[in-house]
């Protein structure tokens, strides 16, 4: 009879899980994951900032799309720039966290046709900081409500 209350136990628990993400998908589907960079672009480096977007970054992230990598990107910017934290926001939409884990080699080889060798991506990413200071990023999980 013991046994039978440990197995009834072990089955509630094992249970437990699904049931709990059935309730919590129940309001919404979990749809792309994004990955999220907030930056200062630094005093007096507005244009220059903005000239790298839309010139290298811009052609980064199409060939990225067109590869399939990422599904698409945005470049969102605060209205008021004027206290000390982030005012822009990086985002690159992946199908799936799994895809955004997988994607790190292939983003390396379009990093490459776009700039040429690595030390030339390492001098980009010297030049980025030079107008802008990361303030830091988050991963997260777009909620397809029902």
């Amino acid at each position: 009879m013991r046994h039978y209350g440990i197995t009834l136990i072990a089955a509630l628990f094992l249970g437990l899980p699904s049931s709990l993400q059935a309730q919590t998908y129940k309001y919404y589907s979990p749809g792309s994951v994004w990955a999220v960079q907030l930056v200062k672009i630094k005093y007096g480096q507005d244009q220059n900032y903005l000239a790298y977007l839309d010139g290298t970054f811009k052609k980064s992230q199409d060939a990225q799309v067109k590869a399939g990598i990422i599904k698409s990107y945005k470049v969102l910017r605060t209205f008021d720039d004027h206290d000390q934290s982030w005012n822009m926001m990086l985002m690159y939409e992946y199908p799936s966290l799994a895809a955004f884990e997988a994607s790190r080699q292939r983003e390396d080889s379009i990093q490459a046709q776009v700039f040429g060798s690595e030390a030339a991506v390492a001098e980009a990413a010297e030049d980025r900081l030079r107008m802008r200071e990361p303030m830091g990023q988050r991963m997260m999980r777009e909620l397809l409500l029902k």
